[in-house]
Parts: structure tokens; C-alpha cells; sequence
């Protein structure tokens, strides 16, 4: 795809520096470096198996030095952004309508892609899109669902369920319908009694340990 044309005026021709300055902004409109951009489709690894991609639009329409635009066409395979360190990290991916930005490598970035280590380029190409990551989150719609850090708490906000999993194994699950928790309950040290639930079911405390939760 080519980038933004400018168009020859007469003082191009008068000699001097102006076919110079004509030429050298031709070639500097063709410099891809970023741009905003509009996701049409994602394709999730997963939370374990890593890092999906994305197909996105540039949200910026070409145009010819005579005014004539014409959109972008659809950029597959695009690796998109998550915040890891290591094995940790937090799991936002992106989803189609999304906005964000499309930030263009200098240099042809494939075997990186593919090998996730470093390595030669894969060819002589330089600021092209098909060397791109997408940054995600500009510009976008409302949020129902949250994480906020505020300068004293710490904010959730779910839809329907916040689910605590350890090892692999669910541990609690907090939902319109209350807090089931998967084995024993510390709720403080010392703590000692018993009461019976809406079943019948006597659940004990010892030490601060709830017991018998069904």
C-alpha cells in the first residue's frame, strides 16, 4: 500500500532546491511510523498458550495530492499488546471495533514475530505494515467491567462473576448470588462458634476456621 502522494505544483520546476524538497517529502510520506487504527478481527492464543493477533484497518484514509482518498485495506497477523513481565502478567485482550494505534517497525520485524527471540532481518524492507504491533485501548467506548487503582482502593466492577482460581483450581467465585468459597474459611484469628445455614447444616467455627460450608 502506498502512503499519502503529493502533488507537483509549477515551482517544482523553477530549479534550485524545489525538485529536491519534492522528492525528499515524496519519499518521507512514504515513512510508515504510527497510526491509528480500527480492529476488524482477533485471533486469541489463549491465556496460557500466549499472545494472540489481530487484523486492523488504518483508521486514516489515503489521499492523492487532487483530494482523492480511498481506505486502507485490512493488515492480517499483527501481533497486539499485553501488560507481562515474565510469566505474569494482566489479560485485556482486544476484541473487533476496538481503536488503538498500529506502531510500524524501521525494520522487517517477521523472524522476531515468529521466534520471539532476536534474530536477522528477514528481508531489505523498512516501515512497512506488514511490520506492525497494535497497541490497544484510544478512544474507546464506555467500560462496564473494571479494575480502577485509586489513591486509597482498589475497584472492581464484573458483570456477572469475579472467579479466584489457585494452581488451577477454583477457589472462590463471588457472584449477584453471594461468595462460594471451595474448602475451609479463615475469617480471623480466634474466633470460635457454630451456626446453622438455611439447609440445616451446622457450620462451625474454631480458631477463626469455618468448616462445613456446602
Amino acid at each position: 500500500m502506498s502512503g499519502f502522494q503529493t502533488q507537483a505544483t509549477p515551482g517544482v520546476y523553477a530549479g534550485g532546491h524545489n525538485g529536491d524538497d519534492f522528492v525528499f517529502n515524496e519519499f518521507m510520506a512514504r515513512v510508515w511510523t504510527s497510526i491509528p487504527c480500527v480492529v476488524k478481527a482477533v485471533t486469541p492464543s489463549g491465556v496460557m498458550a500466549g499472545i494472540g493477533t489481530v487484523a486492523v484497518q488504518p483508521a486514516i484514509n489515503l489521499a492523492d495530492g487532487a483530494g482523492n482518498t480511498q481506505p486502507h485495506g485490512t493488515i492480517p497477523n499483527v501481533p497486539y499488546f499485553r501488560i507481562q513481565g515474565g510469566t505474569n502478567g494482566i489479560v485485556c485482550d482486544p476484541a473487533a471495533g476496538d481503536n488503538g494505534i498500529l506502531f510500524v517497525m524501521c525494520r522487517d520485524s517477521s523472524a522476531f514475530k515468529r521466534t520471539q527471540a532476536i534474530a536477522n532481518p528477514g528481508s531489505g524492507r523498512v516501515f512497512d505494515l506488514s511490520d506492525s504491533f497494535y497497541f490497544g485501548g484510544t478512544l474507546n467506548a464506555a467500560l462496564t467491567q473494571y479494575v480502577q487503582f485509586t489513591n486509597n482502593s482498589i475497584n472492581i466492577k464484573a458483570t456477572s462473576a469475579v472467579n479466584i482460581s489457585i494452581g488451577g483450581t477454583l477457589v472462590a467465585a463471588i457472584g449477584p448470588g453471594g461468595v462460594t468459597i471451595a474448602g475451609n474459611c479463615v475469617v480471623g484469628n480466634g474466633a470460635t462458634g457454630s451456626f446453622t445455614d438455611s439447609t440445616g447444616n451446622v457450620v462451625t467455627v474454631q480458631d477463626g476456621i469455618v468448616t462445613n460450608i456446602y
